[in-house]
């Protein structure tokens, strides 16, 4: 029988996309982080998962939509218009938002994808930016959300940027299998950090729920991510139960500096296998813990993610087929 203070974590099946349901005491109270492609047939998956999670069609009480990319909530444009998921309150920080922000009236492009989301939209939403530092209390005031990014000063230099057309990500390819721990840590590491505007923008943060903590990157620069843990508290990161890493696993969003704050042994890669993650993450973080027993689980393991992994001694965990991602938490105590 679960105990009184309980959490379960589910990391959905979406692809190459985010999509994370949290749950307190046994479904009392639920926060849906992103929600996955628009595409049909993925959207169509994905809500036929909530449904099975969520006791009694029980409505989400909160949904973070951490940025405007369609991987990430453009399963909430099926949400908004079939009413098949519904949500109380949503967390976005949109393009009128953001706008408001940069003081501009001028009628700004966006995104086809944004304006429906926008005009389709049921739930309250916030009525400021939410920006980093920010604590949020959810649950009751029994959680919160501690803010990691996006900064309030990179949204007032970057944020008209993305309130324009989006331009559709370069195509990447993951073709290598991954090699083994020792050959990736002894090799050469070059990184560069990730340049899309939107992922800076992207909503990071800490929950904490009865003194233990998780963290959720969405796709977040890790400069702008490690600023922030060293704001909380600069001679020691926080301990983490579990991290969804940042950009499905790839290398412009976790480097040296960011993995070694990750006091962790249990990271989360919404990744298919096609486009991401690198094995350079892997590595970084390996020996940025000193673990090299970390665990890095997957929603699903699909045929490209089984090929890349088969020959390396990462330790790289899926789901059984049929069963879901899940994380259980039942001995939280007060």
């Amino acid at each position: 029988m679960p105990s009184e203070n309980n959490l379960r974590i589910s990391f959905l099946a979406v692809g190459n996309g985010d999509c994370a349901l949290i749950q307190f005491n046994s479904g009392q109270y639920s926060i849906l982080v992103d929600s996955g492609p628009s595409r049909s047939t993925v959207a169509q998956r994905t809500v036929s998962q909530l449904k099975q999670l969520l006791p009694n069609s029980k409505p989400v009480d909160l949904a973070i939509l951490t940025h405007h990319d369609d991987d990430h909530i453009g399963g909430f444009l099926e949400f908004f218009r079939s009413n098949d998921i519904p949500i109380h309150q949503a967390l976005f920080n949109s393009p009128a938002l953001l706008a408001a922000l940069l003081a501009n009236d001028d009628p700004q492009e966006i995104s086809v994808k944004q304006a429906r989301l926008l005009q389709d939209m049921k739930a309250p939403c916030n009525t400021h930016v939410i920006c980093s530092g920010e604590t949020i209390k959810v649950f009751g005031g029994k959680a919160e959300l501690r803010i990691l990014t996006p900064w309030k000063r990179d949204i007032l230099q970057y944020g008209r940027s993305i309130l324009e057309e989006l331009t559709p990500p370069q195509p990447i390819s993951v073709k290598k299998p991954f090699r083994r721990i020792d050959e990736v840590l002894s090799g050469v590491d070059t990184f560069e950090q990730d340049s899309s505007k939107s992922n800076l923008l992207s909503i990071s943060f800490i929950l904490n729920y009865i003194g233990r903590s998780w963290l959720f990157l969405a796709d977040a620069w890790p400069s702008r991510v490690v600023r922030a843990l060293k704001t909380i508290d600069a001679s020691n990161s926080p301990e983490f139960a579990l991290t969804k890493i940042a950009h499905h696993g790839s290398q412009g969003n976790t480097d040296k500096q960011l993995a070694e704050l990750l006091r962790c042994s249990d990271f989360v890669v919404p990744a298919a296998g096609g486009r991401h993650p690198d094995e350079q993450v892997f590595g970084r973080i390996v020996a940025g813990t000193g673990n090299r027993r970390a665990r890095f689980h997957f929603p699903e393991k699909t045929p490209d993610l089984a090929r890349l992994t088969a020959e390396s001694d990462f330790c790289f965990q899926f789901p059984d087929n049929g069963r879901m991602l899940d994380f259980y938490y039942d001995d939280i105590e007060k």
